[in-house]
């Protein structure tokens, strides 16, 4: 794919794409925080809250493998990418909303395939940016992940000490959404800016591609299990307050960024084989 923009036009989409990332995952920080409140208010055991994980999961990657490939060839990243930040406030703040288990369930896939539209869309247009500049722009935009999500936990954590009505903040939450949304289809240039260069076609991975792939997935499981699952396990098993449910997602965040922000230096002292080798066992240990 070849973008057509100029490099005034690339440089205020970087900071679109950044924004959307870190709105998404401030509320999916905020989410991390009131797991326990609704899985106890519904009364839904760990059992299927993993198997509901698991949807999350599988409508992701379906999501993120139509947007790459049927979406964003048609529409453009820069006019996708605000539309999926208005399709996920409005989804999750249903899915929040929801009172019974099975529709809980249910809700979990659009969550998912509505979140799986936001990151191509971000990672492409940091790309183009980068190509379009020769700086190095993607481990900022790692980072905004983890910055998005540490923000949420600590807006979370404050308004459950509160004992702030969750709905209320979710809602609140979701109309931030569609503003940011908003704006940015608006303000920002949202003209086709991606031309395919050949048909794409769904295939089994294969290669390296498909090593690295199984090596991503473990190291994502783990990351996973971290943020889905440190909240419900400090709350229900050691008894902390819900406020205080998102410190240890608070602490890997916080190592998170501190990683990211100065890892692009570390791989160029250390080289990628290196660092992503030694990174992986320090972690595992």
């Amino acid at each position: 794919m070849i973008s057509n923009l100029p490099i005034k036009t690339l440089i205020p989409a970087i900071f679109m794409s950044r924004f959307a990332i870190i709105i998404c995952m401030l509320i999916i920080g905020n989410w991390f925080v009131f797991i326990p409140w609704k899985i106890e208010e519904i009364g839904l055991s760990k059992k299927n809250f993993g198997y509901i994980l698991l949807l999350f999961g599988i409508g992701s990657i379906f999501s993120m493998q139509a947007t790459n490939k049927l979406l964003i060839p048609k529409l453009g990243p820069h006019f996708l990418l605000p539309l999926g930040v208005i399709a996920f406030s409005v989804i999750i703040f249903l899915w929040v909303s929801t009172e019974t288990a099975l529709t809980f369930a249910l809700m979990t896939v659009p969550v998912g395939f509505s979140f799986g539209v936001i990151s191509p869309c971000a990672i492409i247009i940091t790309v183009e940016t980068e190509q379009a500049t020769g700086q190095r722009l993607l481990p900022l935009h790692h980072a905004c992940f983890s910055i998005g999500s540490l923000l949420g936990v600590l807006i979370g954590g404050f308004f459950a000490s509160l004992a702030f009505p969750p709905l209320s903040l979710f809602f609140a939450l979701m109309l931030l959404g569609i503003l940011y949304g908003l704006t940015c289809l608006i303000f920002s240039n949202t003209q086709r800016q991606i031309k395919p260069l050949q048909k794409f076609r769904f295939g089994i991975p294969t290669g390296d591609t498909l090593f690295l792939g199984a090596v991503a997935a473990i190291s994502m499981a783990t990351i996973g299990i971290i943020l889905d699952w440190s909240a419900l396990w400090l709350t229900h098993d050691i008894g902390l307050a819900l406020a205080l449910g998102g410190v240890g997602i608070f602490a890997f965040n916080s190592s998170e960024i501190v990683a990211r922000m100065f890892g692009a230096s570390l791989i160029s002292r250390f080289g990628e084989r290196g660092m992503g080798t030694s990174a992986m066992l320090f972690g595992c240990v």
